[in-house]
């Protein structure tokens, strides 16, 4: 399904966006 699959994607870059601000905060 086109929706798991963009609410996946969504997930993910989440999951990357807190992993970098990890980083830097």
């Amino acid at each position: 399904e086109a929706g798991a699959r963009a609410e996946r994607c969504v997930s993910r870059y989440v999951s990357v966006v807190c992993a970098v601000s990890g980083l830097f905060s």
